[in-house]
């Protein structure tokens, strides 16, 4: 956890470094940056005791492009979704753009009285990107009386987290190779866990011939990590970068 934090802060102050005159956006949101990183290891623990794992990955679903959570309950995910609320609203609040819906979303995410059933119905209309759960999206925003675009932006940190835990909770996330990454079984430019758009792109190290030390490869795989839930993945040669597949 204690990494995780770091690593931002290491990375704001590297971008800092070279580019000063973003200063006032990035200071702005590196507390909250901060804290998204370290709630998976709080939020894991939460998650073991509802019982609650990624699906098995199928390679038939995965042919059609379906993300594991595509059409997916989440029941289970109320209280780390609530613990990670109760974390980034406070902290999100300080941005000009959700400041004025800070007690909106406090009622909505954690007034104990409506319990955890509204933000994770929430929680499976944003992952499974439907006409309908769109629709369902654009009701809950107008009950609350929030623009869609603000719930989404605000509720995006903190489901991240939420799933980012349950990737790390998964037996690759102890060091083996995710499934979806074997034999090309994902195809896509969209993540093979929650279906998002990624946020970076990156290639392995070369690799080098121990026999004649003028000779490498180029850079190895290109890996793509999800901006949402943070699952990292083997880039396909060729595949639409488009949220979503099938139907």
């Amino acid at each position: 956890m204690a990494a995780s934090c770091q690593s931002v802060e290491e990375t704001v102050s590297g971008i800092l470094a070279r580019r000063p005159v973003l200063s006032p956006v990035l200071q702005a949101f590196a507390p909250l940056l901060a804290a998204r990183a370290a709630l998976p290891e709080q939020l894991k623990p939460l998650l073991e005791s509802a019982g609650i794992r990624l699906p098995e990955m199928q390679r038939e679903r995965a042919a059609q492009g379906y993300p594991l959570l595509a059409e997916m309950s989440l029941a289970g995910i109320g209280t780390a979704l609530r613990t990670a609320a109760e974390t980034l609203i406070p902290l999100l609040a300080a941005q000009d753009v959700v400041r004025p819906h800070e007690a909106k979303l406090r009622a909505f995410f954690l007034d104990a009285a409506q319990g955890p059933e509204a933000p994770v119905a929430l929680a499976e209309a944003v992952l499974n990107e439907t006409a309908e759960s769109a629709e369902s999206v654009g009701k809950i925003a107008a009950h609350l009386d929030i623009p869609v675009q603000v719930l989404l932006f605000a509720f995006s940190f903190m489901l991240g987290p939420v799933l980012r835990a349950l990737v790390e909770l998964s037996p690759h996330g102890n060091g083996k190779e995710a499934p979806w990454n074997v034999e090309g079984a994902w195809r896509q430019g969209y993540c093979p866990v929650c279906g998002s758009g990624p946020s970076i792109a990156y290639l392995d190290r070369p690799v080098f011939d121990e026999k004649n030390a003028f000779l490498a490869g180029g850079g190895g795989k290109k890996h793509l990590h999800c901006s949402l839930c943070g699952t990292d993945w083997t880039a396909p040669t060729l595949a639409g970068t488009s949220r979503r597949h099938c139907s």
